[in-house]
């Protein structure tokens, strides 16, 4: 049986198969980050969206059965992509951890948050390991396999169009009171 953590683990070795063509895993307990992460790896660029490119390199999606699959409460204590922002105490050891890690690595190729450098110790030791900036998402990272890695990793801030500007009447207000020109 495939639990949740296991399916997370499962779905980044998915990633890099080329060969799979159909994939049954019917009945396991996947729950939502695990099902989840399972389906995106079984993706490939012929179900990407219109204008969109494919997030993996697989030409053809693999056919993925998952009948009966408990996908109901996230776990908590389970690493979710779409808010990576927190304080992180990993045991390195742990393929997991390695693969949670791997992720936050590729959310900040992609510009999604960034690691707090100042922050990494490795077995209480700053400066023991330090993370390294990928340059694309097919970058493999060499990260830890051991130990006890400590980090702290902020999310991107998002930004609407407005929120750079001042409101109009302001800016033509500044705009008057501090020009150069004489008034005289």
């Amino acid at each position: 049986r495939m639990s949740e953590k296991a399916a997370v683990e499962f779905a980044a070795l998915l990633e890099l198969n080329r060969s799979l063509k159909k994939l049954v895993v019917d009945s396991n307990p996947l729950g939502v980050h695990g099902g989840r992460r399972v389906m995106i790896a079984c993706m490939g660029a012929d179900q990407a969206a219109e204008g969109e490119t494919a997030t993996y390199e697989r030409p053809v999606s693999i056919e993925l059965f998952m009948e009966h699959c408990a996908q109901g409460v996230p776990a908590s204590m389970l690493f979710e992509p779409a808010e990576p922002a927190g304080e992180y105490v990993m045991d390195m050891n742990d393929p997991y951890s390695q693969l949670v890690i791997s992720d936050l690595l590729k959310l900040e190729a992609m510009g999604k948050g960034e690691f707090v450098r100042s922050s990494i110790m490795l077995d209480h030791e700053p400066g023991a390991f330090w993370v390294p900036k990928l340059n694309g998402m097919m970058d493999r990272p060499t990260i830890p396999t051991e130990g006890t890695l400590r980090c702290r990793y902020m999310a991107a801030k998002q930004t609407l169009e407005s929120e750079g500007r001042l409101p109009l009447i302001l800016e033509q207000e500044l705009h008057a009171t501090f020009s150069d020109t004489d008034k005289t």
